[in-house]
C-alpha cells in the first residue's frame, strides 16, 4: 500500500501519512525493506518513518536492522544536512536506539546546531561513550543551555559514583531556579537515559510535536 501511494507522479501526502499511522498502529513491518532502500526519497516523511521504525523496535520486529550507513551521508548533505527538522529527526533514530551507531561516526557528524549539539550529546549518552562525557566535564560552560540539560542527563552512562561527582562538578555553575532540583532529579535517573528518552519520545507521537 505504502509502495502503491508512492509510485504516484503526484503524492497525496495526507494519504501517506495515513498509511505510515496505520502501518504504526498495526506494527506492520512489510514496508522496512523498501523504507531502507528509499530513505533518501522518502526524507519528508521522516517523522513518520522514525515513530514507525521505534514502535516496531518496541515490539521487536527490528531485531539486526541497520541503516546508519544510510543515515550518515544524507546528514552530509541535501535535505537532511539543510533542512534542520529532516536533520533532527534522522538525528533521532540514534537518538532512540533503531540503528547502532559507533563513537566514532557520531564525532564524524557535523554540528550545525544547538539542537544539533543536544541530539548527539543524547547518542553519546546512549551510546555508554563514557571518554566524551569526561572530556567535556570542564568543558560545561562552553555548551549551550539546551545542550546543558542534554549533558546532564546524557551523562548518567558514567558509574553511579563518578556520576555523582560529575553532577557535584558542573553544579555550581547552574545558575536558573530549577537548575539544582533538575540535577537532583537526573541523579535518580542514573543508568536509565534509555527510559527516560522513551518516556519524552512519546510526546513526539502527538500532532505538532518535536522529537525528544
Amino acid at each position: 500500500m505504502l509502495e502503491e501511494a508512492l509510485s504516484e507522479d503526484f503524492w497525496d501526502f495526507g494519504r501517506v501519512r495515513s498509511i505510515f499511522r496505520a502501518l504504526r498502529l498495526t506494527n506492520n513491518e512489510d514496508s522496512v525493506g523498501y523504507i531502507s532502500e528509499n530513505l533518501e526519497k522518502l526524507l519528508p516523511f521522516v517523522k513518520d518513518i522514525v515513530l514507525l521504525l521505534d514502535a516496531l523496535k518496541k515490539n521487536g520486529k527490528l531485531d539486526g536492522f541497520d541503516i546508519t550507513d544510510r543515515i550518515i551521508p544524507l546528514l552530509a548533505s541535501g535535505a537532511g544536512h539543510g533542512v534542520p527538522v529532516i536533520r533532527v529527526w534522522l538525528l533521532e533514530i540514534f537518538v532512540r536506539a533503531i540503528s547502532p551507531i559507533s563513537a566514532k561516526k557520531v564525532a564524524e557528524i557535523a554540528k550545525l546546531s544547538e539542537l544539533d549539539g543536544r541530539q548527539l550529546i543524547l547518542i553519546n549518552g546512549v551510546i555508554k561513550n563514557v571518554v566524551y562525557f569526561r572530556k567535556n566535564k570542564t568543558r560545561f560552560e562552553q555548551f549551550g543551555r539546551f545542550e546543558q540539560y542534554a549533558l546532564i542527563l546524557g551523562a548518567s552512562c558514567l558509574p553511579s559514583d563518578e556520576y555523582e561527582t560529575w553532577i557535584g562538578a558542573i553544579k555550581p555553575g547552574l545558575t536558573g531556579p530549577l537548575d539544582a532540583m533538575f540535577c537532583d532529579w537526573a541523579k535518580t535517573k542514573h543508568g536509565a537515559l534509555n527510559d527516560v528518552i522513551a518516556s519524552l519520545s512519546n510526546t513526539a507521537a502527538e500532532p505538532g510535536a518535536e522529537p525528544g
